[in-house]
């Protein structure tokens, strides 16, 4: 993008949230653009495509997030940290680096999406749907996951600590090397999974922890 180019496509952006920043952007097709950096932080985002655009460092800080479509989009080192995202769809997307600290995650489906390095500290995930998707090196510190399936998902070597999950389903996935301390666990389902040297310290639950094969489990509470 040349110098004047780059020029006009900035300002498109500051007038395009300066436009809607009241009313937030509602039903609009920004399928295959380039909003890279952009700021959208505080805004509300209803039924917006954001199919195969890019969307590299976008800022998302405290938005809320309704309907909204990110197929094959480009959302990697995405700050989208205390923000809501309710019923929305991410197909073949790469999050990664992507911070989603302290948000809210509702009814959302994730797909084949590579999260890996991702930041979920302190994040609610309810009623959500992850399948085959890389969650390798994630940092869920203090998040919580309610009524969440995983299929077929890379969560190696996250780390877990003070999480709770309940009411999960953990299926055909991989949780090898992964960390859990002081964290809950309860009511959750883990079938079909890999858990070589995954490490669970001082931490509740209902699992029958000696029939996981490979797990390290100390000072363990059982519920």
């Amino acid at each position: 993008m040349t110098g004047n180019a780059l020029f006009k496509h900035t300002r498109y952006l500051m007038e395009l949230r300066e436009a809607n920043f009241s009313s937030g952007l509602r039903n609009k097709d920004f399928s295959d653009v380039d909003f890279s950096r952009a700021d959208f932080h505080g805004m509300q985002l209803v039924n917006v495509n954001f199919d195969n655009s890019r969307l590299d460092g976008l800022n998302l800080y405290d938005c809320e997030l309704v309907n909204c479509s990110f197929r094959n989009s480009d959302l990697t080192r995405v700050i989208m940290k205390k923000a809501k995202l309710m019923n929305c769809l991410f197909d073949g997307s790469n999050f990664s680096q992507s911070d989603l600290g302290e948000t809210v995650i509702y009814k959302v489906r994730i797909d084949n999406c590579d999260m890996h390095l991702c930041k979920l500290s302190n994040s609610k995930i309810i009623d959500s749907f992850i399948t085959k998707s890389n969650f390798l090196g994630c940092d869920v510190t203090g998040a919580f996951f309610s009524d969440v399936e995983f299929y077929t998902t890379n969560l190696q070597n996250i780390t877990a600590e003070r999480a709770v999950m309940v009411k999960c389903k953990l299926m055909d996935s991989r949780l090898d090397r992964a960390t859990f301390k002081h964290a809950l666990i309860y009511d959750t389902a883990l079938e079909g999974c890999s858990a070589e040297g995954m490490v669970m310290m001082d931490t509740k639950t209902d699992l029958d922890v000696d029939a996981i094969k490979g797990i390290r489990a100390v000072d363990v509470k059982k519920i």
